[in-house]
């Protein structure tokens, strides 16, 4: 049985495989891109199901002021 990140990273490296196979030049830019640089953060938002809200409302919190922050 695959764990959760296992079975987050089966599924990226499905869809950057499918994007590769379709031959148009911007997708196969893009998924290569994303697979690059954001791989680890993208199959982690799968299982971890924090939003760029919360962690900027982490992050402006950290110095010192407080934020309201929407879920």
């Amino acid at each position: 049985m695959l764990t959760l990140k296992e079975e987050s990273e089966s599924l990226w490296d499905e869809w950057v495989r499918l994007a590769l196979q379709s031959k148009v030049q911007e997708i196969t830019k893009f998924a290569k891109v994303q697979n690059r640089r954001y791989r680890d953060g993208i199959t982690n938002s799968g299982i971890y199901r924090i939003r760029t809200s919360v962690l900027e409302g982490i992050n402006n919190g950290s110095s010192g002021k407080l934020w309201l922050i929407k879920i």
